[in-house]
């Protein structure tokens, strides 16, 4: 695999943009700190989450479903350990969405969780924006060109991102979406996608 990367996050000393990869294996997650503004150890839970789900796929040989099942443990067992008030208190839930790619034979197996895209050799994007996330963009969007206060565009939004835990990982609600947190995965919330590999 030829592979090129590059990763610069809003703020450059809290990245919270993770990626790697070995022989067969690529994963890139994007983190996001909750609304709280904790740090643990002087990190964002979104850097804390994304490094960790980065490294437990390229431990293991799961794909799919039982990928998203095994992180969401593992981010449960994290909560226990460096943040139990998420458990109770939605407003300190930290997540990730990432983009987990193995070579398997002739097959390209890709489990694509939230909104993180990606592209085969350069061609066709993936995306997979959710309706919340729309409607947060094109609120900021009008607040900026009503008002030209482009570093007040998040304040103005922010009522709206402090609510969005209501709606993660729920498939029951127009404004679902998926992302790797510590409860249970809704499946439909996924892409699972498979192809033959392009050179």
């Amino acid at each position: 695999m030829n592979i090129q990367a590059y990763s610069q996050g809003k703020k450059p000393n809290r990245n919270e943009d993770s990626w790697k990869n070995n022989r067969n294996t690529i994963v890139v997650a994007d983190g996001a700190t909750d609304k709280s503004g904790k740090l643990y150890g002087g990190k964002t839970g979104g850097e804390i989450i994304s490094k960790l789900l980065v490294d437990k796929c390229i431990e293991n040989d799961l794909t799919g479903i039982d990928l998203v099942e095994s992180l969401t443990q593992t981010v449960a067992e994290l909560y226990k350990k460096t943040n139990p008030t998420a458990l109770i208190d939605p407003h300190y839930l930290f997540s990730s969405t990432l983009v987990y790619v193995r070579v398997t034979g002739s097959k390209l197996l890709i489990t694509q969780i939230g909104d993180t895209s990606f592209r085969i050799n350069g061609k066709k994007a993936f995306h997979n924006s959710t309706l919340l996330d729309k409607l947060t963009s094109n609120a900021r969007v009008d607040y900026i060109k009503s008002t030209n206060d482009v570093d007040g565009g998040r304040d103005f939004i922010m009522p709206i991102l402090k609510e969005q835990t209501k709606y993660q990982n729920n498939p029951d609600h127009i404004l679902g979406y998926g992302c790797i947190e510590e409860q249970k995965f809704p499946p439909n919330l996924s892409n699972n996608l498979s192809f033959l590999q392009v050179r």
